[in-house]
């Protein structure tokens, strides 16, 4: 699974196992820096950043706790 195949679907698709997935290709292609961590900042960045959008939809009644794919990540 690519980032790229997320952008049409709805809050309440994804699956833990394809937040995972999504993580380890975030980590797999982080490009390469001088204090490059093998993309392990990116990877944390990405689950960070989807912990915030999931917090905030079910503030917002989108989906329910019970449904947050990124809290089980």
């Amino acid at each position: 699974m690519t980032a790229r195949q997320w952008g049409e679907r709805r809050l309440d698709e994804p699956t833990p196992s394809e937040v995972k997935q999504l993580v380890a290709y975030v980590k797999a292609n982080a490009v390469p820096r001088r204090n490059s961590r093998g993309g392990a900042h990116a990877a944390e960045n990405l689950i960070s950043a989807l912990r915030c959008l999931y917090n905030r939809a079910v503030d917002d009644g989108l989906v329910e706790e019970k449904d947050n794919p990124a809290r089980k990540v």
